[in-house]
């Protein structure tokens, strides 16, 4: 089953007044008449509200509502006078199922396999070039080394060589 939290209610303004009301400092509207979706906590609060709304609309006009300090006013919210306008208001309830939550250990095996992948396709583009190839190279660009060194010393050679602009064409 979902969570209630994750569950869209559709409710609509039964009343000819534009309503708003705030939930977690964000205020929301519904116009006289309109039919809105909400998350299922935010809804229930503006069908809740609406409701109050309307029930303090009616004793109103029924003289039946004086001042706060009436302790008529204290019933007017209670649950069975407000559920007539809730059932009113509230068109539907969908629930909507969460997504899995992964844990830390699955998002890290997830991440490793990305880059691991992306590692694969990476390499596989890089050109192998073997340490024969390099020395030719810079015997080619004439350039002065030790053909004992290793592969990563001689490619520093090449580097740099390129970096003065050694490209390769010999002056005469």
């Amino acid at each position: 089953m979902a969570r209630k939290n994750n569950s869209v209610i559709t409710i609509k303004n039964i009343d000819n007044e534009d309503f708003s009301h705030t939930y977690d400092g964000f205020s929301y509207e519904i116009k006289a008449g309109e039919t809105l979706p909400f998350q299922f906590p935010v809804g229930m609060l503006m069908a809740k509200h609406l409701a109050m709304k309307l029930v303090r609309k009616k004793a109103k006009e029924e003289k039946d509502f004086k001042s706060n300090t009436d302790k008529k006013s204290i019933n007017l919210y209670a649950g069975k006078a407000l559920e007539p306008y809730i059932n009113k208001i509230v068109i539907s309830t969908v629930d909507k199922p969460l997504p899995a939550e992964k844990t830390e250990g699955a998002i890290m095996a997830d991440k490793t396999a990305e880059l691991q992948r992306n590692f694969r396709k990476e390499s596989a583009s890089k050109p192998q070039v073997d340490k024969k190839d390099v020395i030719a190279e810079l015997k080619k660009r004439g350039v002065k080394h030790d053909p004992r060194a290793s592969k990563e010393d001689l490619l520093g050679l090449l580097t740099e060589a390129e970096m003065q602009g050694n490209d390769g064409v010999k002056e005469e």
